[in-house]
Protein backbone atom coordinates (compact mmCIF):
# COMPACT_ATOMS: atom_id res chain seq x y z
CA UNK A 1 0.00 0.00 0.00
CA UNK A 2 1.32 3.35 -1.18
CA UNK A 3 1.47 6.02 1.57
CA UNK A 4 -0.72 9.47 0.27
CA UNK A 5 -2.53 12.10 1.54
CA UNK A 6 -5.92 10.58 0.35
CA UNK A 7 -4.95 6.59 1.69
CA UNK A 8 -4.15 8.87 4.97
CA UNK A 9 -6.47 11.73 5.40
CA UNK A 10 -9.78 11.16 2.89
CA UNK A 11 -11.69 10.20 5.04
CA UNK A 12 -11.03 13.20 8.21
CA UNK A 13 -14.26 14.71 9.26
CA UNK A 14 -13.88 18.89 9.61
CA UNK A 15 -16.54 20.76 11.52
CA UNK A 16 -17.73 24.14 10.52
CA UNK A 17 -20.47 26.42 11.14
CA UNK A 18 -23.09 26.80 8.14
CA UNK A 19 -23.03 30.05 6.64
CA UNK A 20 -26.33 30.91 6.37
CA UNK A 21 -28.11 29.24 9.49
CA UNK A 22 -24.49 28.68 11.89
CA UNK A 23 -25.59 25.49 12.73
CA UNK A 24 -23.00 22.92 12.66
CA UNK A 25 -22.08 20.86 10.05
CA UNK A 26 -19.71 18.33 9.36
CA UNK A 27 -17.85 17.47 6.08
CA UNK A 28 -15.23 14.84 5.37
CA UNK A 29 -11.85 16.00 3.63
CA UNK A 30 -12.49 14.17 0.49
CA UNK A 31 -15.37 16.78 -0.29
CA UNK A 32 -13.40 19.59 -0.69
CA UNK A 33 -14.26 20.95 -4.13
CA UNK A 34 -17.62 19.33 -4.43
CA UNK A 35 -21.00 21.09 -2.69
CA UNK A 36 -22.80 19.59 0.48
CA UNK A 37 -26.34 20.83 2.13
CA UNK A 38 -26.53 21.89 5.47
CA UNK A 39 -29.13 19.26 7.59
CA UNK A 40 -30.45 22.52 9.57
CA UNK A 41 -31.50 25.28 6.98
CA UNK A 42 -30.89 22.68 3.60
CA UNK A 43 -28.58 25.69 2.21
CA UNK A 44 -26.15 24.38 -0.84
CA UNK A 45 -22.34 24.90 0.23
CA UNK A 46 -19.63 24.99 -1.99
CA UNK A 47 -16.22 23.66 -0.58
CA UNK A 48 -13.69 25.48 -2.26
CA UNK A 49 -10.13 24.74 -2.03
CA UNK A 50 -8.01 27.61 -1.33
CA UNK A 51 -5.34 28.30 -3.47
CA UNK A 52 -2.70 25.84 -1.26
CA UNK A 53 -4.79 23.83 -0.69
CA UNK A 54 -3.69 21.15 -3.81
CA UNK A 55 0.19 22.57 -3.33
CA UNK A 56 -0.36 21.10 0.00
CA UNK A 57 -1.23 17.71 -0.96
CA UNK A 58 1.62 17.74 -3.52
CA UNK A 59 4.02 18.63 -1.17
CA UNK A 60 2.59 16.20 1.13
CA UNK A 61 2.57 13.15 -0.91
CA UNK A 62 5.91 13.94 -2.43
CA UNK A 63 7.13 13.66 1.10
CA UNK A 64 5.47 10.44 2.18
CA UNK A 65 7.05 8.99 -0.91
CA UNK A 66 10.55 10.14 -0.17
CA UNK A 67 9.57 8.32 3.50
CA UNK A 68 8.69 5.15 1.77
CA UNK A 69 11.63 5.39 -0.47
CA UNK A 70 14.07 5.51 3.00
CA UNK A 71 12.69 3.17 4.74
CA UNK A 72 11.90 0.98 1.81
CA UNK A 73 16.34 0.84 1.76
CA UNK A 74 16.19 0.20 5.77
CA UNK A 75 14.57 -2.72 4.79
CA UNK A 76 17.01 -4.36 2.17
Amino acid sequence: MSLDFNSLFRDDTLDSACPECNSSISFKLSDIGSVIVCPNCKVEIKLNADDGFNESIDSLDSSLSDLENILAKLDK
